[in-house]
């Protein structure tokens, strides 16, 4: 069964996470958080960005929180 993201959860991400560099858009639903290229058990909000960068290559403001 997939499980929809919180409104609250939503929210935060469409004022905060949307606007940072990098970022094209979000998984609607909970699905499974990739770790090291691998699916986990773990459900999470998935975060796409047009290209995925090294930590070190962003500014602070566009480091997405985990």
């Amino acid at each position: 069964m997939t499980s929809r993201v919180p409104d609250k959860v939503v929210k935060y991400i469409e004022k905060e996470v949307l606007k940072k560099a990098n970022v094209v858009g979000y998984s609607r639903t909970l699905k499974p958080k990739i770790i090291r290229g691998v699916e986990t058990s773990i459900d999470a909000v998935r975060i796409y960005v047009k290209k995925k960068v090294p930590l070190s290559a962003l500014s602070d403001k566009d480091v997405i929180p985990h």
